[in-house]
């Protein structure tokens, strides 16, 4: 062996045996307890309770998401049937001769205006079915807007 080899190895023995000094010493001086099976129990329960709230949690959070994802869903096929209506031409008629005059008919009252974005009717429709008890998930399906739209325009009202 070098000659190196026998001061390195005194060395490590006195580090070693510093190291051991110094645990001996927390050990007695933190005056630990070993953990009792009541410390354990409790430490279970809390655990219990703890995984219970994030399982809560996630599983709104799991809804959360799906609701958003159906609207998303709603929204792009909404916007794909706008692009192929967009992009069908137009079909060309030929002159038709004036049409027969129809039996006389009792008249069709006028259909309730199409709700606009973001546009006043939404805010009458959502105070409408908030009026009826209907709950914000329930008008956001019922409107076909997030449920954040929903308890916006219902907190801005006062009727959250």
């Amino acid at each position: 062996m070098d000659w190196l080899w026998w001061p390195q190895l005194a060395l490590d023995l006195v580090l070693l045996a510093g190291m051991g000094v110094l645990v001996w010493r927390l050990r007695g001086s933190s005056g630990a307890r070993p953990a009792t099976p009541a410390d354990l129990q409790r430490f279970i329960a809390e655990a219990t309770r703890l995984s219970q709230d994030f399982d809560r949690l996630l599983a709104e959070k799991r809804e959360l998401v799906g609701t958003t994802l159906k609207t998303l869903d709603d929204r792009i096929a909404h916007l794909q049937a706008m692009v192929s209506q967009i992009k069908t031409p137009p079909r060309v008629q030929a002159p038709r001769q004036a049409p027969a005059p129809a039996p006389a008919q009792t008249p069709v009252p006028p259909a309730a205006p199409a709700a606009s974005p973001g546009g006043q009717d939404f805010r009458a429709l959502v105070l409408q079915l908030a009026g009826q008890g209907k709950s914000a998930q329930e008008i956001a399906s019922a409107t076909g807007r997030p449920r954040g739209e929903v308890e916006l325009v219902l907190g801005l009202t006062g009727q959250s």
